[in-house]
């Protein structure tokens, strides 16, 4: 279990420190930011409690809204796609996801893109509609 903990927690504090400090700068064509955050979500393991991801993503979506000073709107996209996310990981994987056998090392390419383009096109949907209200 610490050794577990312990991966997340790394993985959560260099992610948020390569968004803050890198990807905040890029810029492609003048406005478009890679949002890498959203792998922490994406990845962590299947078998682990729901409300432990959204507690995690809250916490996840906060601290980069501190960092931008963007008031929330992170926190509550990575809220949403930690909530959706069981609906998404079914429609991408079936019946694996099903077994709760899921590796994200051993799927195929196609599943593993297309659960990672969904779960990104909901939270871009969800963080920009918010930004504009």
């Amino acid at each position: 279990m610490n050794s577990v903990f312990f991966a997340q927690a790394s993985r959560f504090i260099i992610l948020v420190l390569f968004q803050v400090l890198i990807f905040n700068h890029i810029n492609f064509l003048g406005y478009i930011n890679p949002y890498i955050y959203i792998l922490l979500i994406a990845f962590f393991p299947v078998r682990n409690n729901r409300i432990v991801i959204i507690f995690i993503s809250f916490f996840l979506g906060l601290s980069i809204d501190l960092f931008l000073d963007t008031g929330g709107v992170h926190a509550a996209a990575c809220v949403f796609i930690a909530y959706i996310r069981p609906i998404l990981l079914k429609s991408s994987f079936g019946m694996i996801y099903e077994h709760q056998t899921i590796r994200f090392n051993t799927v195929d390419f196609g599943a593993k893109l297309t659960y990672i383009s969904l779960l990104t096109i909901v939270h871009h949907f969800v963080l920009f509609s918010l930004e504009i209200i």
